[in-house]
């Protein structure tokens, strides 16, 4: 038993490491996603002022030119040749920059659907500019103005275990004054459905199973998740930054409550309820015909009635899973 915990901890270390899931929004005055940091005025500053062609010829020297500009681009989304490169794709399903790029434009057209927001690029002011680069440190996405960087981990990107549809998730879905559990939640159930490949999450167990986990071995860390779980509360922003192993369970519950309410109760509703902001538990009532309470009791209910799996099946399945992707994790 003093093995099959200590590995449960170890394992729940290193997923939280390696992937901290969030979409921090940036911006000068705070008032909206379309302000431009300093940073993306100095890009824009020496990438778009060139106006002449090859030759000198100035963009508007033949105004009587029946030639159609084309339209610009709704958004561009890239990983960098550099970046690609030092990566060692050896255990990756990827074989080409080009393959990683066509699994986003799958992502960004699949999850914009399922969501209803085909015109999410909408929300910037201009065209997005969706940045892929790789750290050592955990995979998030940071939002500058137009500006995009989706920071994924190396080694988790290097075999297959990257978030990356879960980042597309907040790229589609950037909220600045937050829910974090539903936040978080959408992102773990939108990836669970479309991405292809299980992440240091979830580690491709479904959600209220291993929300079960958390409630028959760690019912201390699960009680204190649940009281804030799927409302405005402040205490969720510490779970997300502070202890590790609380972190993991919050998102494990955030994605098991959010598969309960867009499975359960459909999506538009959920994506209703992601919108709110100053009367969020009054808008369960109105969306669900339900109290807070009573959908967060329905939901538990269902957790409870998953099918069970010991702290020695979750190891066995990591150290499977792990085998499979070439991770030797508890070396790394």
């Amino acid at each position: 038993m003093k093995r099959v915990v200590l590995i449960f901890v170890l394992i729940s270390l290193i997923s939280i490491t390696l992937t901290s899931c969030t979409a921090r929004v940036y911006d000068s005055d705070h008032s909206g996603l379309g302000n431009n940091s300093e940073e993306e005025a100095a890009t824009n500053e020496t990438e778009g002022n060139d106006t002449a062609d090859s030759h000198g010829t100035a963009e508007n020297e033949y105004p009587d030119s029946n030639i159609e500009e084309p339209a610009p681009a709704k958004f561009t989304a890239r990983m960098y040749d550099n970046v690609w490169g030092s990566a060692n794709m050896e255990n990756s399903r990827f074989r080409t920059v080009e393959d990683f790029h066509s699994e986003i434009d799958y992502y960004i057209n699949v999850v914009s659907e399922f969501v209803m927001k085909e015109h999410w690029f909408e929300q910037y002011v201009g065209s997005p500019q969706i940045e892929f680069r790789l750290e050592h440190s955990g995979s998030r996405t940071e939002i500058w103005g137009r500006r995009v960087i989706v920071y994924l981990s190396k080694i988790a990107f290097e075999h297959d275990l990257a978030p990356i549809a879960h980042e597309i998730a907040h790229v589609i879905n950037p909220t600045r004054d937050r829910t974090a559990s539903l936040d978080e939640g959408l992102a773990g159930y939108l990836h669970t459905r479309f991405g292809q490949n299980p992440t240091v999450h979830t580690f491709g167990i479904d959600a209220h199973i291993l929300a079960k986990v958390f409630f028959t071995y760690h019912a201390e860390e699960y009680n204190a998740i649940f009281a804030v779980l799927g409302t405005r509360d402040s205490r969720q922003d510490r779970y997300l930054s502070g202890d590790l192993f609380l972190r993991q369970v919050f998102y494990v519950l955030s994605e098991s409550f959010a598969t309960y309410l867009i499975d359960f109760y459909g999506i538009e509703e959920f994506m209703k309820l992601h919108a709110s902001r100053d009367n969020l538990l009054d808008d369960y009532n109105d969306l669900y015909g339900k109290s807070y309470e009573e959908i967060k009791l329905e939901w538990q209910s269902v957790v409870e009635s998953s099918p069970s799996m010991t702290l020695e099946g979750y190891n066995n399945h990591l150290d499977v899973l792990f085998e499979r992707h070439n991770w030797q994790w508890g070396i790394n």
